[in-house]
């Protein structure tokens, strides 16, 4: 979520309430939802919704094929998954939630991703995906990523949704401001994380 969306967002909240101090967390959802139990956490956006806390589906996340420009594939509109049953895959860590669908979406077709490097940040596995190191599912890039081609995917939808959880306590009145800022502007949204 480090471009794109979310600073986009949270630049706009920051310059409509410029006294108001943001303190950002990264990380993944199972130890989110524990810092919003807890209280460490006000506000979070998750993939997918966790049923342990309050949330609201925001937006839907799309996922796409991320190929090397050289790629047979590359000048394709769209591809079924069994088209990259013999590829290496650059995927997330198996606790991660995309990798959950990945791994299922590519069963359902036929086929078991061979998973050559597993990384948490889409930004590195877009450089890898560009060295032609392997292909990726993952979200579409805000921007033009050198060295890579999205192909959109046929058959199910592939998504993710994206959910905005709140802390176990009742929010104070900045919190609430920032929650109902996200909210407004989350028809917009096209989040990558």
């Amino acid at each position: 979520m480090g471009a794109g969306e979310v600073p986009d967002l949270l630049a706009a909240f920051n310059r409509a309430h410029p006294g108001i101090r943001l303190d950002l967390k990264q990380a993944h959802g199972a130890e989110l939802v524990a810092d919003l139990q807890t209280g460490t956490l006000d506000l979070a956006t998750i993939i997918p919704p966790p049923a342990e806390v309050n949330h609201e589906v925001l937006a839907r996340q799309t996922i796409i094929a991320a190929l090397p420009d050289a790629h047979p594939l590359a000048g394709v509109r769209s591809i079924t998954l069994d088209r990259l049953a013999d590829e290496e895959f650059i995927a997330t860590p198996a606790s991660y939630n995309l990798r959950v669908l990945t791994d299922r979406w590519c069963r359902e077709n036929g086929f078991d991703p061979e998973v050559k490097i597993e990384v948490t940040e889409f930004s590195t596995i877009r450089e890898f995906v560009g060295r032609g190191m392997g292909v990726a599912l993952i979200p579409p890039a805000v921007r033009p990523v050198d060295g890579i081609t999205e192909v959109a995917l046929d058959g199910p939808d592939h998504v993710c949704e994206i959910a905005l959880c709140s802390a176990v306590r009742r929010p104070g009145r900045v919190v609430e401001r920032l929650r109902d800022f996200i909210r407004e502007h989350a028809a917009a949204w096209a989040i990558e994380g």
